[in-house]
């Protein structure tokens, strides 16, 4: 995910927050003891990318406080189940959009189907098209 964002928007500035922040990292890291004492831009887009609150412990998230929220951040849980998570609802009562990570397995899966389809095609020319009446 942070590899992504780096390659796709190398201009906008962004930070892992990790329980284990010494830990040597290619990209800028904090702790999540550290949120509350930093100036956060108004608008920011939030991503969970743990495994906290996924099936089968859907009651336990990260120790991130809730409290920095703002109106205007888009918070954005990976998990897809529950939907929405413990996180989420948390952010939603803070007033923030919400997205989860059930749209991205969804989306994920509909590029998927597109290429396993064109590949079909490319193996199998004649699939899908109506035999020919003799």
């Amino acid at each position: 995910m942070a590899q992504a964002w780096k390659d796709l928007f190398p201009e906008i500035p962004f930070w892992l927050v990790s329980r284990n922040p010494n830990r040597s990292l290619p990209y800028p890291t904090l702790s999540y003891d550290s949120l509350e004492g930093r100036r956060w831009p108004a608008r920011l887009l939030l991503v969970q990318a743990t495994p906290l609150g996924a099936f089968p412990r859907p009651l336990e998230k990260p120790p991130f406080p809730f409290s920095l929220i703002q109106p205007s951040w888009t918070v954005v849980d990976l998990i897809y189940n529950p939907n929405p998570t413990l996180f989420l609802k948390e952010a939603r009562a803070r007033g923030a959009s919400i997205e989860s990570g059930y749209e991205f397995l969804r989306r994920q899966a509909e590029h998927s189907r597109a290429i396993w389809d064109q590949l079909w095609k490319e193996i199998y020319p004649c699939a899908g098209k109506p035999a020919q009446a003799k």
